[in-house]
This record gives structure tokens, C-alpha cells and sequence, in this order.
């Protein structure tokens, strides 16, 4: 028997430039009863061919994940955004043409870990002016779960008042524990206000956007002209 486990999300929307495509969104992707098809005009690997058609078969889970959250939650669920983690037996794959078919039994591992994931992407994906009924019930679902409170925290500090929003992480954030990129990228930026580049450096070598790479840019420098202006003040005392 083969098992797999399989984890498929998809995160807030970011600008397209800041991420490369992934091998398995350049994949067209269809279902046909209980099995799937992916096709594709690039030259992928074997593995990627299956990676895809896996993803495809947990569409209709993924769909039903997003139905339930927006029920539970009386919220609004953006089409967009998904995420899950599911098993994944007795796959099989076979060519057919320039498809690649595929079928298998799926099943979702923890249900109340992957409505918390998908809330927390769904909160950050959403504008807050727009819904704010809608991404209060998401992130205060986020909050209640281990696997997504830590990502909830910094778009709760984001939309808080600016006074608040350091004292927010200061007191919540548990920065090792971060997943998304949106969540990092908003840490950042509350810490340049408070100029507080080490800890920026720190966490921005491990973030790979665009976006992380640039305050990473500008901490090291400003960390790097704060310590010479240190050491200039210390010079006069020796």
C-alpha cells in the first residue's frame, strides 16, 4: 500500500513578481469522478507531474474545507485560499496523451488544524475595511489553534492602533513559530519603525521574499551605521 501525506496551501495572494511559480501551479488541473488529470507544455520532472495530479485529487476536500469554515464561522472564505493536509493511499498514476490520470483515497488528517490554517490564510488574504466581521471571526478562530495563533498574532498587531502594535508583539509573538510570509513581512515592518534592526536581521535571513530581502538590506545597513556611531562615542573615552 502506498500512503502518502500530503500538504497543499495556498497562501495570501502576494504581488506575482515576489515568488517564481511552483512546479504544480503551472499545471492544468481537472477532476473526472473519482480520479484527476494535470497536463502541462513544460518540461517537469516525473515528480512534479505527480505532485500535481495528488494536489488535484484533494480539490474537492480543499472545497469542502472552505465551505465548512464559512459555515462555521459565518464569514466570508475567499475562493483563492486554500490549504490542507491529507492522507493520501493507494495512489495510482498512469499517461493517457499529454495527460497524466491519477486516482487515490484521500482523507484529511486533523479537520480543526486545517480550518485554523485555512482562517488564518483566508484573515490575511481578505481587506479588513472591506469585511471586518468576516476577518475578526477568522482571526479569533486562528487564535484558538497552536498550529495557526502564532501567524494570527502580527495581522492582529497589523490592524491594531500604531501604539499598540509593539506592545501587541512584544507580549504575543513567538517570532520562531511564524509560517507566512505575509505574517514576517508585517513583524518587520513594526520592528523598522522601532528601529529594531538586529532582531530584523534575524528573522528577515529567514524569510525568502522580495519583500525580506529589502528590510534585510536596510537593517544591515542601519544596524551597521548604529554600531559605528557607537564606537565613535566610545573613542572619546580612550
Amino acid at each position: 500500500m502506498l500512503k502518502r501525506t500530503l500538504l497543499a496551501a495556498v497562501l495570501c495572494v502576494p504581488p506575482l513578481s515576489l515568488y517564481a511559480q511552483t512546479p504544480s501551479s503551472v499545471f492544468e488541473k481537472e477532476l473526472l469522478g473519482d480520479s484527476a488529470r494535470v497536463t502541462t507544455k513544460k518540461d517537469l520532472p516525473t515528480s512534479a507531474w505527480n505532485i500535481a495530479c495528488r494536489e488535484a485529487l484533494t480539490l474537492p476536500l480543499q472545497q469542502q474545507l472552505r465551505e465548512k469554515l464559512a459555515a462555521k464561522l459565518q464569514a466570508k472564505v475567499p475562493d483563492q485560499v486554500s490549504f490542507i493536509e491529507a492522507h493520501i493511499d493507494n495512489y495510482k498514476s498512469w499517461s493517457q496523451g499529454t495527460w497524466l490520470h491519477c486516482k487515490a483515497d484521500v482523507s484529511i488528517i486533523d479537520e480543526e488544524k486545517n480550518l485554523a490554517a485555512l482562517a488564518v490564510r483566508a484573515a490575511w488574504m481578505m481587506d479588513y475595511e472591506q469585511d471586518k466581521k468576516s476577518v475578526n471571526a477568522l482571526v479569533k478562530f486562528a487564535m484558538q489553534h497552536p498550529f495557526s495563533s502564532a501567524d494570527a498574532v502580527p495581522l492582529i498587531a497589523k490592524l491594531a492602533n500604531p501604539e499598540q502594535q509593539l506592545r501587541y508583539l512584544d507580549n504575543n509573538l513567538r517570532v520562531n513559530s511564524l509560517t507566512l510570509t505575509q505574517a514576517q513581512e508585517a513583524v518587520l515592518a513594526i520592528w523598522a519603525k522601532e528601529q529594531r534592526w538586529q532582531a530584523m536581521i534575524d528573522l528577515a535571513q529567514n524569510c525568502n521574499s522580495v519583500e525580506c530581502r529589502r528590510w534585510l538590506q536596510q537593517a544591515e545597513q542601519e544596524k551597521e551605521q548604529e554600531d559605528a556611531e557607537k564606537a565613535d562615542d566610545l573613542s572619546s573615552y580612550l
